[in-house]
C-alpha cells in the first residue's frame, strides 16, 4: 500500500483530487449522490426501510450487525490511532476528521430533535416483514445518520492515504455496506444515509483542507515520524545526556 503520496504540501482542492485513491472514491460517491437524490424524490419517506426489510434473512443478522459495529466512531478512532505507528500526522488527521464528524453529528441532531423519528416510532409493529431484535430500540434523534458520517469521512480518508484504485473501490462499497446496515437494523431511514454520507465527505475535505493550510505544525518534526521512531529518538537523546 502506498502511503508515501505527499499530501502534505499546501494545496487545493484539485489538487487533493490528483490522489487516484480519494478521486474514485469521490467518483463513486457522486454517483451515490445522484441515485440516492432520484431515491428520496421519487419514494416515500419508508419505502427503502420496507425494501430491505422484505429481504432481510436472520442468517444475515449477525453479518449486519458486525458492520453496523465497524462504523462506531470508536472504533474508527482506534483504527485512527494505530496510525501513529506509520506517522503521527496520519493519526492526528484521522482524529481530526473524527472530531469534525463528531461536531456536525452533535449539532444536526440537536438541530432536528424530535422533528424526525426513526423507523421503529414511524412505522406500527405490523408494517415490518420480520422484527430485528439484536440492536437497542431507538425512537428519536434519527437525522442524520452518525454511522454514516463516521465511516464514509473515515473511509474516504483511508482511501486517501493508500491511494490505490482497487483499495478505494472496495472501501466505498464497505462505506455503503455500512450505511445500509443502519437502514437494515430499522434504525435509520434511507434519507438519514444519504445526508450523513455527504457530511461525512465534507468533514473529510474541511479536514484535508484545515491540515493542509492551516496546521502547519503538523508539517514538523515529530509528527513527520512514527511514535516508535519518537520513543527511539527520545531514549537515544537520554543517553546521550547520561554520557555526559
Amino acid at each position: 500500500m502506498d502511503l508515501k503520496y505527499r499530501y502534505f504540501q499546501k494545496m487545493n482542492l484539485k489538487q487533493l483530487l490528483r490522489n487516484k485513491g480519494l478521486r474514485l472514491f469521490l467518483i463513486f460517491y457522486a454517483l451515490f449522490f445522484i441515485v440516492g437524490a432520484l431515491i428520496i424524490l421519487l419514494t416515500k419517506r419508508g419505502d427503502v426501510v420496507l425494501l430491505v426489510n422484505r429481504y432481510s434473512r436472520i442468517e444475515w443478522d449477525p453479518i449486519v450487525e458486525f458492520l453496523t459495529n465497524v462504523g462506531l466512531g470508536s472504533y474508527m478512532a482506534l483504527v485512527a490511532t494505530l496510525l501513529a505507528f506509520y506517522k503521527l500526522r496520519h493519526a492526528a488527521t484521522g482524529l481530526l476528521n473524527l472530531l469534525l464528524i463528531g461536531i456536525f453529528t452533535n449539532i444536526l441532531k440537536e438541530l432536528f430533535k424530535g422533528t424526525f423519528t426513526r423507523p421503529l416510532h414511524y412505522f406500527l409493529y405490523d408494517d415490518f416483514t420480520r422484527f430485528i431484535y439484536i440492536t437497542d430500540i431507538n425512537y428519536f434523534s434519527t437525522f442524520p445518520s452518525g454511522h454514516s458520517m463516521t465511516i464514509f469521512g473515515m473511509l474516504a480518508f483511508f482511501a486517501f492515504l493508500i491511494n490505490r484504485r482497487t483499495v478505494s473501490a472496495i472501501l466505498f462499497v464497505l462505506a455503503v455496506l455500512i450505511g445500509f446496515s443502519r437502514i437494515y437494523l430499522l434504525q435509520h431511514f434511507f434519507v438519514d444515509v444519504y445526508v450523513g454520507a455527504f457530511f461525512g465527505i465534507c468533514s473529510l475535505l474541511t479536514t484535508l483542507w484545515v491540515t493542509e493550510n492551516r496546521l502547519h505544525f503538523l508539517k514538523r518534526g515529530i509528527f513527520d515520524r512514527s511514535l516508535q521512531n519518537n520513543i527511539k529518538l527520545l531514549l537515544q537523546r537520554k543517553d546521550k545526556a547520561q554520557e555526559f
